[in-house]
């Protein structure tokens, strides 16, 4: 409407001002085609509108592929955000990030994928993607369940290729994370639960990691056809969520000088004195957003051992050829800079300060 009332075409000037706009935004995208040989990447020529796109024929065409012998599929992981009344258009700008960064799929005579056709296998709100040469992936959008829910699949392999479900997470929590400050929705927080299939329906209701995890032989799935038909274990969670060595456990306990920076001091002390702009003070202190994210996943529903295991794994991670002075300056200078009460982390530098001088 805005260039139809230009009559002089005097908007022209300022097309490709107004398209980088749109695509920051995610209205309209360039989708993702690949590298070329200089690993450079390569984009559409023509726009894709995310909210415009036509919708799947048949849901069940796209499941049926998955079932082709020989296709291993992962669970699928569920992206739930906590607020049922997440805004459409966010859906529709995250599909797009989505669309930007995966190379579509394409279905092939022989019921697998290629890649050589964009219009084949994107829809409005579903689409199939090329992860890399052994592994694809389903996206589906589920704005009505404030949901997106994702299905690795291989048509080459006999699992799923070790890490492609880290990676393909934390791509994604990268695409939403960006999606969110654009849209000033930065308060809206998802959780990760787990399923059996990629298409949920209203009734279905997706598994907690907590469950899955914690028992022997896993959880029958709770879904509208499917309940107790599927076993959600603990290897499905892990194809997601790859269990990783702890350097915490096998250091040998490290005794603190400052009491402070003991678990308990940081605890009842430190972490006492940070209210809901704690994110804010363990960024300052190089914790990574993906890092306070799983955190804030493992400690729902207290903020106090999020804040505390963030520390924790802040303090773990401290070079060790600096000092707990250091250690100290640092996270004073965090909680300064950040409006938060540094009193008790400077009263303990003097404390260290005064002590060392007596010595």
């Amino acid at each position: 409407m805005l260039w139809q009332s230009k009559e002089d075409n005097s908007y022209i000037q300022h097309v490709d001002i107004l398209f980088a706009f749109l695509e920051e935004f995610g209205l309209l995208v360039k989708a993702f085609l690949g590298q070329d040989k200089e690993g450079k990447p390569l984009y559409d020529d023509d726009y894709t509108v995310p909210s415009k796109l036509q919708r799947a024929p048949d849901m069940n065409r796209m499941s049926d592929l998955l079932k082709v012998k020989g296709t291993v599929c992962s669970r699928t992981l569920c992206l739930v955000f906590e607020d049922i009344f997440t805004p459409q258009e966010l859906f529709d700008r995250i599909y797009a990030g989505i669309i930007t960064t995966f190379k579509p799929g394409e279905e092939a005579s022989r019921g697998s994928f290629s890649q050589t056709n964009l219009d084949r296998q994107i829809y409005k709100d579903l689409g199939c993607f090329k992860i890399d040469d052994l592994c694809n992936m389903v996206v589906r959008m589920q704005w009505e369940q404030s949901m997106i829910a994702v299905t690795l699949f291989t048509t080459s392999e006999p699992q799923i290729p070790d890490d492609t479900g880290r990676k393909v997470r934390q791509k994604l929590e990268t695409i939403i994370r960006h999606t969110l400050e654009v849209s000033r929705q930065e308060h809206l927080e998802y959780r990760y639960k787990l399923h059996c299939r990629f298409y949920l329906k209203p009734s279905d209701n997706p598994r907690e990691e907590d469950g899955i995890v914690r028992t022997m032989r896993g959880l029958p799935c709770q879904g509208e056809g499917c309940s107790g038909k599927h076993i959600l274990t603990k290897r499905d969670w892990r194809v997601w969520f790859p269990e990783t060595k702890n350097m915490e456990v096998k250091k040998v306990k490290k005794s603190y000088a400052s009491d402070l920076l003991n678990d308990k001091g940081l605890q009842d002390r430190v972490a006492d004195e940070l209210g809901a702009g704690w994110e804010c003070v363990l960024t300052a202190l190089k914790v990574s957003q993906s890092r306070i994210e799983r955190i804030k996943i493992d400690n729902v529903g207290s903020s106090l051992n999020q804040i505390t295991t963030a520390l924790i794994e802040w303090r773990n991670n401290y070079p060790e050829d600096r000092s707990e002075m250091d250690m100290l300056r640092d996270l004073s200078e965090a909680f300064r800079e950040n409006d938060a009460n540094s009193d008790v982390i400077d009263d303990e530098l003097d404390l260290l300060t005064r002590s060392d001088i007596k010595e």
